[in-house]
């Protein structure tokens, strides 16, 4: 992880911070409207999401939506072995647990999901650029998965607007996301 890369997460997670709780919870639902549209043309076989964490966009709303249309959904379950995460099964009204990162994860770990070539992987994002690239939070487990068992799906970025940037450091083993989604639009990643 280089120096710029952790100046940045601080900077994008002041950004963040300094939203208002009525601006977070108006994008995040432009966000989840967005990503409904685009996901109920796009008919996938699953999609794979995350649950709100550190002030990121509210996707709880898109996931019920999603059950009710019949959609398989997947959270990220962080491995003990370190570095791996994987993606189980979950409904809305399915028991969660808390993680060592603090994020919430299905609490029933029987249903281990693999991605294939119509699986949605929506990523988590501290800041994103048009090019693809996001900042994470800098443990990689996204990176790693996306370069693994993600490799064929479909791959979008979340963020606030705020956090979008001109140009982000890309190492080579960040793993350039396929469309970025904010509250003013979702789109194809420009290379």
């Amino acid at each position: 992880m280089s120096a710029s890369k952790q100046q940045l997460r601080e900077v994008f997670k002041t950004r963040r911070q300094q939203l208002t709780a009525a601006h977070r919870s108006q994008a995040a639902a432009a966000i989840a409207t967005l990503l409904l549209d685009w996901l109920k043309a796009r008919q996938p076989s699953a999609v794979f999401a995350f649950l709100s964490h550190q002030l990121e966009p509210d996707l709880k709303p898109l996931l019920d939506s999603l059950d009710q249309l019949g959609v398989a959904l997947g959270l990220p379950v962080i491995g003990t072995t370190p570095g791996t995460m994987a993606f189980y099964g979950w409904r809305p009204q399915e028991p969660l647990a808390r993680s060592r990162f603090g994020t919430s994860e299905p609490a029933d770990l029987r249903r281990l999901l693999q991605p294939d070539a119509q699986t949605v992987i929506i990523v988590p994002s501290l800041a994103l650029a048009a090019d693809g690239t996001r900042l994470g939070y800098g443990a990689g487990f996204y990176d790693r998965y996306l370069a693994e068992a993600g490799a064929q799906s479909a791959t979008v970025g979340v963020a606030f607007s705020a956090c979008l940037a001109l140009e982000l450091p890309r190492e080579a083993t960040d793993v350039a996301l396929q469309y970025i989604c904010t509250e003013r639009g979702l789109n194809m990643v420009t290379t």
